[in-house]
């Protein structure tokens, strides 16, 4: 008997009943998914699309049987995806490379960060693909990396920087042997990084485990959420007046349980952010919000963490499965925010999920300005053009800082109809702001502080930065009367810099000159003091609001 296969026709439908948007929804999902239980996907192509479709059920189930037959089907689909890897379907194999499905293999370029936690996680799954065409930088870094009696194979012949590698490791566990070679011989952690990557390493990673792949990975096991419908706009306003969400209390294996679900997801679309590739497992938080709604954030490790601003990653979670990434850059009352709403998930809570995120900043961290920099809605970013994201940040009552964009996309607005590439693209010329009580009457960005602290330098010091840390520390010690700067280290040199720009400082009054000691001690211990400091320095961020805006 000939099998029956299913197709990308049918798999359309399946996902147009789980969006909840008809009565018997539920009859129908259930009947379709027992239906194409049946058979299989008629080519890869379909079996990838049928995957994301079950995810997106499975995290937004209408019932608890509808969420066991899309668990079945991602089983089954596994199944069906290590035949296909197991088998001598080149082109097939090659097709589910990098989809993160369960039993396929992803393929990238990770951080050292990242590959040392994948070698550590997964040995026997990790394994080095390939290093970069430019064997010449590649060279210098072998050079330094062994003895420089082995020359012969670091510096010598026309060979590929793989094969270069090769031979020096001896072709077995040559990522892990590189790995250790740059652990043993860069002692500074920056620049190892910035070495490493400079290699282009790519590693392999075979998702043989049974929850680390983007089909089975989960967050910690909270109450599931059944939908009667997917609600696809949200009242902000409403939801930014409910209180502080519930906090979960994690011990420590759950903070570096979550932290690796965070890790491993970013990886399994070959991303990165600084505060979960270098979080800190005493930074990591978790909060239920509602509907299912779980998001963890995460700080990072205190000698790694941003001189001026605070920058908390963040996660959330949907019926336990990782849907959504972003983070927060604070300071002040400011956080500079944006959302990225894993693939599989777009056509669902998009903004109930942004709502939670931004109650959740702006009740634990008392945030009153958040700002998205254009690159979220699609400068320098394709994808962000292409889904209209402006229009997304819109409806939830961000609005363009530049007064004239800002009546164009009102009208535009108004109009009711679809943007052009044109002006989305126009629509990028400026931030956009969601302005709710801030303290300051104008946007104190981060980097026109930087930028303003540079031309300081530059006109202070001519340029000699040594001599502008020395000059600015010692000044910023006699002002707050410190003895021992090492208990304020590593930010206090730097931080003298930013307090150079207050022109009244030795005028302060002892009150306001302990409240910038009270945040020089919060930086290097605690993210979310260090929030409240700054808040709390009234004088400090008027001050620097004042010299800035005269630059």
């Amino acid at each position: 008997m000939r099998q029956k296969f299913f197709t990308h026709s049918d798999v359309e439908r399946l996902f147009n009943h789980s969006q909840l948007n008809q009565t018997g929804t539920a009859r129908l999902l259930e009947q379709a998914l027992t239906s194409l239980a049946r058979y299989k996907p008629a080519s890869v192509t379909v079996s990838k699309i049928f995957h994301d479709v079950l995810l997106f059920i499975y995290v937004h189930p209408c019932n608890e049987r509808i969420r066991h037959l899309a668990e079945e089907g991602l089983i089954r689909t596994r199944d069906h995806v290590i035949s296909v890897m197991n088998s001598s379907r080149q082109n097939s194999q090659r097709s589910l490379s990098g989809t993160g499905i369960a039993g396929s293999m992803i393929t990238s370029q990770f951080s050292f960060p990242i590959t040392k936690w994948l070698l550590q996680k997964f040995p026997a799954d990790v394994s080095m693909d390939s290093a970069g065409d430019n064997a010449e930088s590649g060279v210098a870094v072998l050079h330094r990396l062994f003895p420089r009696i082995e020359y012969y194979y670091t510096t010598q012949g026309n060979i590929s920087l793989t094969k270069r590698i090769q031979s020096l490791t001896g072709r077995q566990q040559v990522l892990q042997k590189l790995v250790t070679a740059f652990e043993e011989h860069i002692p500074d952690e920056r620049l190892r990084e910035i070495l490493f990557d400079s290699m282009q390493v790519f590693t392999s990673w075979k998702l043989d485990h049974p929850v680390f792949n983007r089909s089975f990975i989960r967050g910690i096991s909270l109450p599931v959420f059944y939908h009667r419908k997917i609600i696809k706009q949200v009242d902000l306003a409403a939801v930014l007046k409910m209180p502080l969400p519930e906090k979960i209390k994690l011990s420590h294996q759950q903070c570096i349980y979550l932290m690796d679900v965070a890790k491993a997801s970013l990886a399994f679309y070959s991303r990165e952010t600084e505060p979960v590739t270098l979080a800190g497992a005493s930074t990591v938080k978790l909060f239920s919000c509602g509907r299912g709604l779980a998001i963890a954030l995460f700080g990072i490790k205190a000698d790694r963490r941003l001189s001026l601003e605070s920058y908390i990653g963040y996660m959330v979670f949907k019926n336990n499965v990782p849907v959504a990434y972003g983070g927060g850059w604070i300071f002040g009352d400011r956080c500079k925010i944006g959302l990225n709403v894993y693939p599989p998930f777009r056509k669902g809570e998009s903004a109930v999920l942004f709502a939670e995120v931004l109650r959740l900043y702006q009740r634990l961290y008392k945030i009153q300005r958040f700002v998205v920099k254009p690159y979220q809605f699609g400068k320098g970013n394709k994808e962000g053009l292409q889904s209209a994201a402006f229009w997304f940040y819109y409806k939830l009552g961000f609005r363009p800082q530049e007064q004239i964009i800002a009546g164009i996309a009102e009208a535009e607005f108004k109009s009711g109809r679809r943007s052009s590439m044109e002006l989305l693209t126009q629509f990028t010329g400026s931030s956009l702001e969601l302005s709710l009580d801030p303290l300051l009457p104008g946007d104190m960005d981060p980097e026109h502080i930087s930028a303003v602290i540079t031309k300081m330098i530059l006109k202070e010091f001519n340029g000699n930065r040594s001599l502008a840390l020395e000059t600015c520390s010692s000044r910023l010690q006699k002002q707050l009367q410190v003895k021992d700067v090492s208990v304020y280290e590593p930010h206090f040199s730097e931080f003298s810099l930013l307090c150079n720009l207050v022109p009244d400082l030795d005028n302060w009054k002892p009150a306001e000159k302990r409240k910038l000691l009270n945040l020089l001690k919060a930086k290097p211990q605690d993210d979310e003091a260090y929030i409240r400091q700054v808040q709390r320095c009234r004088h400090l961020v008027w001050g620097i609001y004042h010299t800035a805006r005269k630059v």
